[in-house]
C-alpha cells in the first residue's frame, strides 16, 4: 500500500512490515526460532530507500528490537530519536536505545515533534543530488578547517575518504544542532571538545557499520574464507581491519577451520571461532 501523511499504519499479528519506494508490504513472520524483530525490520528498510531523509522515533516498549535499524539510519545520514523514558510506560526499549548510543536526541514526544518539523526544513533534509564528486573544498574554507581540526584533534586521518561523504556527515551535524552556516558549526567544534568527538564518531559510523552487519560476515563466509586454498585441517586467520583497528582500540579476526564458520568478535589479541 502506498504511504500517505497524516496516516497511522498498524502492524497486524504474525506479520512483519518494510518500505519499499513509497511503498508498505506485509510478509508473512518466520517461524521460529528466527528472532521476531519488526521495528528492525521497518526501519532497515526505511534507511535503505529513504537515507539520509530516514528518522527513526523510539517511543515506547521493551526488549533490544531497533539496534542494528538505528545504527542503519545514521551511518545513511537520517536523525534518531528516542522518547524521554520518565514520560514512557515501557520506557526499556528508549533507555538501551539511548544507552546504545544510536539516539541524536532525546525528547519528550512534543518536542519530537517540533524537531521534526524543524529538521524537515533544513537544507541538509533535501533530497540527496545524483553520486558525483564534488570539486575540492579551497584551502580556508569552513569545511575544510572542520575537517582539518578533525584530523588534528583526533587519531583519525581520513584521507581516502570522499569528500563528498565527508561534507555530508558535517551537514549532518550542523542540522542537529540546528546551523546553516559551516562558520557557526567551526566555531562550535572549536569551543566544545565533546562536539569535536560526535563529529568523529559521525565519520566512523559507516567503518562500524559492516561489523554489525550480518550479511557482510555471510559474504565472507561463503566467498572470501573457501577461496583460500589451505590444506584441510589449517586454521586461517584473517585480519579485518576496522575504524577501531586503524585508530587503536582494537581489530576483528575472522578464522577459518573445517565445519567451523567465521563470525565477528572485537579483541585485541584473539580470534573467532576460538581455536
Amino acid at each position: 500500500m502506498a504511504v500517505v501523511v497524516d496516516r497511522v499504519y498498524v502492524l497486524p499479528p504474525g506479520c512483519i512490515m518494510e518500505m519499499t519506494d513509497g511503498h508498505l508490504t506485509l510478509t508473512t513472520r518466520p517461524p521460529r526460532p528466527v528472532p521476531n524483530m519488526p521495528i528492525d525490520h521497518l526501519l532497515r528498510s526505511l534507511a535503505k530507500i529513504q537515507k539520509a531523509l530516514a528518522v527513526g522515533v523510539i517511543l515506547s516498549g521493551n526488549g533490544s528490537d531497533k539496534v542494528i535499524a538505528l545504527q542503519a539510519i545514521k551511518a545513511g545520514g537520517g536523525a534518531t530519536f528516542a522518547k524521554d523514558e520518565m514520560t514512557a510506560i515501557h520506557p526499556g526499549m528508549p533507555r538501551s536505545a539511548v544507552l546504545d548510543g544510536k539516539i541524536d536526541h532525546v525528547f519528550r514526544p512534543r518536542e519530537i515533534a517540533k524537531e521534526l518539523e524543524r529538521i524537515a526544513g533544513h537544507p541538509y533534509a533535501r533530497p540527496e543530488p545524483p553520486a558525483e564528486e564534488p570539486n575540492p573544498v579551497p584551502a580556508g574554507h569552513a569545511v575544510a578547517e572542520i575537517i582539518g581540526l578533525l584530523r588534528l584533534r583526533t587519531a583519525g586521518g581520513f584521507t581516502h575518504d570522499k569528500r563528498s561523504t565527508l561534507q555530508r556527515r558535517i551537514f549532518r551535524r550542523m542540522a542537529l544542532k540546528n546551523l546553516q552556516d559551516p562558520k557557526e558549526y567551526l566555531d562550535l567544534i572549536l569551543a566544545d571538545d565533546r562536539e569535536v568527538q560526535s563529529l568523529y564518531q559521525e565519520f566512523l559510523i559507516r567503518v562500524i557499520q559492516f561489523f554489525r552487519d550480518p550479511s557482510a560476515f555471510e559474504a565472507l563466509k561463503e566467498r572470501g574464507l573457501p577461496a583460500n586454498g589451505r590444506r584441510p585441517n589449517s586454521v586461517v586467520r584473517h585480519p579485518v581491519l576496522d575504524g577501531g583497528v586503524l585508530h587503536g582500540r582494537g581489530g576483528v579476526f575472522a578464522c577459518h577451520q573445517p565445519a567451523r564458520t567465521a563470525g565477528p568478535r572485537t579483541s585485541r589479541s584473539s580470534c573467532w571461532p576460538p581455536t
